[in-house]
């Protein structure tokens, strides 16, 4: 075993790993566009300023910009099942025609029901993509890339918010902007098909022939994947004797990861980045690419509350700093760890329903977030709504640093011990230590 991977090469090749986690990373950027759209759309649809038959109200926009997560709900319990049935890469590119449709449903809605039912669609399709995305890069990458290939969705997703807002700044009706939100997915399934399928996914369902041709194809044509493909038959066989039902979800070495895992999902939405994406354009009341952070924000608008134009005039430059500030910190904190934790808390055995659970927990306070943004913005005021998003991200700070366990250097056997969880076998854990270091 002291030899795996080096009978033909030492190292596997990274090429065709970063061309098939960017190819599939397009599915963030797809569904992105979907959550920015409001912003530029809302104002357009409720101000009628496109001279359309078609005009919603206050709280029709509520509903319009939140129906996207009720989407997401049920995505995300639909595509666990689609990855275990239709496959990784065929669970996304059977998201991609009904994202299309939904595009063209809005582009061409002629009542408030069209537009409900475009973004409810939109949101299941993205439910999909956050299940089906991770697993496949997770599961076709080298120990030594994973992080890095794993950052690409996050990364690609705020690329997708910028997409939405540049031409939402260009286009001047909400019809158009719609139909050319619908470019991204097509790029992505054309991108998606010319990939290959999961090793791991490939091999559950007995084709091993497929999945070490698979294998041989992310890791390159002169490494030896036999010795991965013995853990990967080990790793599969564990899971299957270890599988459990929810119930056992209740297990203290599962509750622990769990609770903290929903916590994080929790204060993600918390921060205020979701709301603040969707209503862009009706908070600064113009048309501007910007995404600045809640703390700032309290300081701009109460400041405009006190004296609108001395507010405007010596802090114009605030919401620019505080865009660079908040997009890199909520790229590399709050959006992408909460769903990186998920994968590295839970054992194996449970990570399935354990990741679905948690995922119905992001979607579901996002919808309750975005939908009571707009109430609570006139109740207490625009720098009150920020002071409480403000609030939330002081929260996640100490809760990540007394509660939250670090993970960085740790196999997911030792994590799972540090949580009280049962040891795996001594060979098992032998061949996952000898396999992580190549």
């Amino acid at each position: 075993m002291d030899d795996i991977g080096k009978s033909t090469s030492e190292l596997p090749s990274h090429l065709t790993q970063y061309i098939a986690a960017l190819s599939v990373s397009l599915g963030g950027f797809s569904f992105s566009t979907s959550l920015a759209y409001t912003s530029s759309a809302s104002h357009q649809l409720m101000n009628n300023s496109t001279n359309s038959s078609l005009v919603i109200t206050t709280d029709q926009n509520n509903w319009f910009s939140s129906t996207i997560n009720l989407g997401g709900i049920i995505g995300g319990l639909l595509g666990g099942v689609c990855v275990n049935t239709l496959g990784r890469r065929g669970a996304m590119l059977a998201s991609v025609l009904p994202f299309v449709g939904a595009w063209v449903f809005i582009s061409f809605a002629q009542n408030f029901a069209m537009l409900m039912c475009g973004r409810f669609i939109s949101g299941v399709c993205a439910g999909v993509t956050c299940i089906a995305v991770p697993t496949y890069i997770g599961e076709i990458s080298s120990p030594d890339i994973r992080g890095t290939l794993g950052m690409g969705l996050p990364v690609m997703v705020a690329f997708g918010i910028e997409y939405s807002y540049i031409f939402g700044a260009i286009m001047t009706s909400w019809r158009s902007l719609a139909l050319v939100s619908a470019i991204p997915p097509v790029i992505y399934f054309i991108l998606v098909f010319f990939t290959k399928e999961s090793p791991t996914y490939l091999l559950s369902k007995g084709k091993e022939e497929e999945a070490k041709e698979a294998l041989q194809y992310f890791r390159g044509k002169h490494y030896d994947v036999e010795p991965e493909m013995n853990v990967m038959r080990q790793t599969q066989e564990e899971a299957r004797q270890n599988t459990v039902s929810m119930d056992e979800l209740k297990k203290p070495y599962i509750v622990k990861p769990l609770v903290i895992s929903c916590i994080l999902m929790v204060l993600q939405q918390l921060s205020g980045a979701i709301p603040v994406l969707f209503n862009m354009s009706l908070i600064f009341k113009v048309r501007l690419c910007l995404f600045p952070p809640p703390a700032a924000l309290d300081v701009f608008f109460y400041q405009k509350f006190l004296d609108e134009d001395r507010a405007i005039e010596n802090l114009s430059w605030l919401p620019l700093i505080c865009l660079i500030v908040f997009v890199t910190a909520f790229a590399i904190g709050l959006s992408p760890v909460p769903w990186v934790m998920t994968g590295e808390l839970f054992s194996l055995n449970v990570r399935g329903p354990a990741n679905g659970v948690a995922s119905m927990v992001n979607w579901t306070m996002s919808f309750v977030v975005s939908l009571a943004f707009q109430p609570l913005q006139a109740a207490i005021g625009p720098y009150g709504i920020f002071w409480f998003f403000a609030a939330c991200c002081a929260i996640s700070i100490i809760f990540c640093i007394l509660v939250v366990p670090e993970t960085k250097g740790k196999t997911l056997q030792e994590i799972t011990r540090q949580l009280g969880g049962p040891d795996t076998t001594e060979v098992t854990l032998k061949k996952q230590e000898e396999i992580s270091r190549f």
